[in-house]
């Protein structure tokens, strides 16, 4: 994992992993980005089901600060959270002015 993302941060400005983000002795990134790249970790955990353990971090290589999100490993989980954060962000480093997804607003009805 160190020398993934070692090898990822020379490239990249976002990182997005799946998995190794769990409760307790399984929470492999936060453990790898803290104590080998100095990462400012800035959440690990969110309220939300699907998608619990999810992380965010940022960390600085070369001078340059990079993202990093860390989704469940579970697909469901990850699917979710990547249209929730991963997606947002991108479209904001990308430059577009509204990054958050458009809302749609539909009248439900009833036959008789």
């Amino acid at each position: 994992l160190t020398n993934t993302l070692a090898t990822a941060f020379k490239t990249s400005d976002i990182i997005v992993t799946t998995g190794g983000v769990s409760m307790g002795d399984r929470d492999y990134l936060r453990k790898v980005l803290v104590e080998k790249f100095n990462a400012n970790i800035h959440f690990a955990r969110v309220n939300m089901k699907p998608g619990k353990p999810t992380t965010f971090a940022t960390c600085v290589v070369d001078g340059k600060t990079r993202l990093v999100l860390g989704l469940p490993g579970n697909p469901v989980s990850a699917t979710v959270t990547c249209h929730l954060y991963v997606l947002p962000t991108v479209r904001l480093l990308s430059g577009v002015m509204s990054p958050l997804p458009g809302t749609v607003r539909a009248k439900l009805t009833t036959r008789s």
